[in-house]
C-alpha cells in the first residue's frame, strides 16, 4: 500500500531541509555541515549494517587512487557515522587521517536509524542500463580508463557487451510469499 504523497509547499520544503538550513534558508557558511574530519573522531557502530569484503575495500581504495576522494560520508553531531562505512574503512586503508563528511544536526534517533538503513537499501532496487553504461565505458575505456578501474569484475563483462539487453530479451519474474 502506498501513502499518499504530501504536496510541497515551503513549510514542509523547510522542513526537508533542516540539515542544511544553515546554508539553504539562513544564507549561513557551509562549513558548518560540510568539514574534514579527522578519521579518530568517527564512531562505528558496533552493529554494521554491512558485511565489506577485502574484494569491494580493494575495489574502493583503486577508485581513490584513480579519481581521488569525492563522496563525503554523513555524521551525527556526535559524529556517530550514519552512512559511508566503506568510504571511511578505505580511508583509513591508504593511511588518510581526515576525511570530508557532512555534519547532519537536529536528529532524533529514530531519523539517524532510518538514514542508516535508507542509504544502504535504496540502491540496491536501481537497475543498470546496460545499453548506456556500455557505452560509457566504451568511451572511458578510450582514455586509459580500465574495466577493472570501473569496480566491474571479468564476469560482467559478459552481461554489459555480450547480452541481449533490449528490453524484449529481459523476462522479470516476481516471487510472491
Amino acid at each position: 500500500m502506498q501513502k499518499n504523497i504530501k504536496k510541497l509547499n515551503s513549510e514542509n520544503i523547510s522542513e526537508s531541509l533542516r540539515h542544511f538550513r544553515k546554508i539553504v534558508l539562513e544564507g549561513k557558511n557551509p562549513t558548518n555541515n560540510l568539514q574534514m574530519i579527522d578519521i579518530n573522531l568517527i564512531v562505528l557502530r558496533l552493529k554494521s549494517l554491512r558485511k565489506h569484503s577485502k574484494k569491494q575495500i580493494q575495489k574502493l581504495i583503486n577508485a581513490i587512487i584513480k579519481v581521488g576522494y569525492v563522496n563525503p560520508i554523513l555524521l551525527d553531531k556526535k559524529y556517530n557515522i550514519l552512512a559511508g562505512e566503506l568510504r571511511l574503512l578505505a580511508a583509513k586503508e591508504l593511511g588518510f587521517t581526515q576525511i570530508p563528511a557532512i555534519i547532519l544536526e537536529n536528529l532524533t534517533q529514530e531519523e539517524a536509524d532510518t538514514i542508516r538503513i535508507l542509504d544502504n537499501r535504496i540502491a540496491e532496487d536501481g537497475e543498470w542500463n546496460f545499453e548506456n553504461l556500455k557505452e560509457e565505458i566504451e568511451k572511458l575505456m578510450k582514455f586509459d580508463i580500465t574495466f577493472e578501474d570501473l569496480a566491474f569484475d571479468t564476469i560482467d563483462y559478459d552481461k554489459i557487451f555480450l547480452a541481449d539487453n533490449s528490453e524484449e530479451g529481459h523476462v522479470k519474474v516476481k516471487v510472491l510469499f
